[in-house]
């Protein structure tokens, strides 16, 4: 009886941890942001003479307004993003920008976001997705990034405070911004504990799917492959504890582990790399196979490509198509 009343505590305890968790991430996470969006506007921009491309719309007072208030998320790498969920890949520089975040923010412009489309243009759109969707992704990582934390530690309070600090670090800002940052982390985050429960599978398409939101998710196999080799000895451990009728029989079995999980780590190692792959294909069929032209996109993208030099499809094959592996992303980041 005690013992029941103890175990159902322990529930009560636990629940009431994990609802005042992910209570406190969603309010930290949505008071950041306010807060950024706030001092954005106080504070006057810098001119930093980046990319910065023209807009294809005259603006209405919903555009202003939207401007007034989310454009301080609009800087920097975000005009980057925003800019490709828009038009896609016009200019040579902005393929270091993987595209699962511009896709996603695209298909939120299309879709949940469409009737404001009634009042105002298309980028502002874009960029009110842009900001909602990476809040639901900060706090949704915030979430698990505690839950992950509960599970590896054990430690309820520890894991508490190690979410409500990734709220508020000063870095936050990119988490709220037009950046790819919130939905790698919560791709990343939402990995790990997989990995940590064993569904190496489902964590090997999380993270092929972190490998088209930023370029070094695909460093995340290496959660899988770890995982794969603390199992591997573990199961090496137990059929060297196993009895067996013959010495063979037990070579047998080690060799059965071992290729086991040689073709296991092959296999999930190739389904985290492979919408990487995928991408880079897509840049080289644009920039190096298939003929584009001018028509391809809207005079203005074509002019400020023009004015600035910027590489683009129809200007002729990239630099990069003839080298032996020829992505896109290593030159983009060696040259622009």
């Amino acid at each position: 009886m005690i013992n029941h009343y103890l175990i159902s505590l322990n529930h009560a305890i636990t629940n009431y941890a994990h609802c005042t968790s992910s209570f406190s991430c969603f309010i930290l996470c949505t008071l950041n942001s306010l807060l950024q969006a706030f001092f954005n506007y106080l504070m006057p921009d810098h001119d930093a003479k980046v990319f910065n491309p023209p807009i294809n719309h005259r603006e209405n007072n919903w555009d202003m307004f939207v401007n007034i208030l989310l454009g301080g998320f609009r800087r920097w790498d975000a005009v980057y993003f925003l800019h490709i969920a828009e038009y896609g890949y016009p200019y040579e520089n902005s393929l270091a920008f993987f595209p699962l975040f511009p896709m996603l923010v695209r298909f939120l412009a299309n879709t949940l976001f469409s009737p404001l489309l009634m009042i105002m243009n298309y980028s502002s759109v874009l960029l009110i997705s842009a900001v909602c969707f990476n809040l639901f992704c900060f706090i949704q990582s915030a979430k698990i990034l505690y839950e992950l934390g509960v599970k590896v530690l054990g430690d309820n309070m520890l894991s508490y405070k190690a979410a409500q600090l990734f709220c508020i670090n000063p870095a936050s800002i990119f988490f709220s911004a037009a950046y790819s940052e919130s939905l790698f982390a919560l791709l990343s985050f939402l990995g790990m504990s997989l990995v940590e429960n064993g569904s190496l599978m489902k964590a090997a398409f999380v993270f092929s799917l972190s490998g088209i939101s930023r370029a070094n998710g695909i460093v995340n196999a290496g959660y899988i492959l770890h995982k794969l080799f603390l199992e591997f000895f573990q199961n090496l451990g137990s059929a060297q504890k196993a009895k067996f009728e013959t010495p063979a029989a037990l070579v047998k079995t080690v060799v059965n582990i071992f290729f086991f999980t040689l073709w296991s780590a092959i296999f999930l190692l190739t389904v985290c790399i492979t919408p990487f792959v995928l991408y880079q294909f897509y840049t080289y069929e644009v920039y190096c196979s298939l003929p584009a032209s001018r028509t391809d996109y809207p005079p203005q993208v074509i002019d400020y490509g023009n004015e600035h030099h910027y590489k683009m499809p129809h200007t002729g094959t990239a630099k990069w198509c003839n080298d032996f592996l020829p992505f896109s992303y290593f030159y983009v980041q060696n040259t622009h």
